[in-house]
């Protein structure tokens, strides 16, 4: 497709959103690169980055500011399905369709770990607000906690009877995990 037939494409579009959105939200602005759906977005804790992980087995760092991809992380094979930073913004968890959790050091694009032990995809990730634990909740209808530093799961939590779609850390410490699902 031509250039001028694309961005007349990508104008109509945000054009249609802008109409329905709700009083008070303006559309500041559209990033556009990847070539399949969108997970769980993260935002760093500085608010510079934003994480976005896709279907097309890539997540991107956003410059917040001014919308450019300052990074794409590759090496999935699957779909991205979630993504969080750490409370410092040093790290960043992704949880994927190829069953595992991958620890990226965002300022670099360097990968620096990868967490096995979930059977099925990985929906949704999670640090806790100290930084020393990532939890996983996965298709296998299982939550998983895990040590940051060794790379090894420290408790499995059970009860679920379906999917694990979303999992936050609760309590100023993270004493609690919270979680929800099919």
């Amino acid at each position: 497709m031509a250039t001028q037939q694309l961005e007349e494409q990508w104008r109509r579009a945000d054009d249609k959103v802008r109409t329905h959105l709700p009083p008070g939200v303006k559309l500041v602005r559209t990033l556009r690169g990847h070539k399949g759906f969108i997970g769980r977005i993260a935002w760093s804790p500085d608010g510079r980055l934003l994480a976005s992980p896709s279907d097309d087995q890539t997540v991107r760092l956003w410059n917040a500011e001014t919308g450019e991809c300052v990074r794409t992380l590759e090496g999935y094979h699957g779909s991205v399905m979630s993504v969080a930073f750490d409370p410092t913004g040093a790290t960043l968890a992704s949880g994927s369709a190829d069953n595992k959790i991958v620890l990226w050091e965002p300022s670099t694009g360097q990968l620096f770990s990868r967490l096995e032990g979930h059977f099925e995809e990985v929906n949704s990730v999670a640090f806790c607000p100290i930084g020393q634990r990532v939890a996983s909740g996965a298709n296998d209808n299982l939550v998983k906690l895990w040590d940051v530093t060794t790379g090894l799961i420290s408790h499995i939590l059970k009860g679920h009877t379906g999917h694990v779609t979303c999992i936050v850390f609760v309590g100023p410490n993270g004493e609690w995990v919270a979680s929800g699902g099919g």
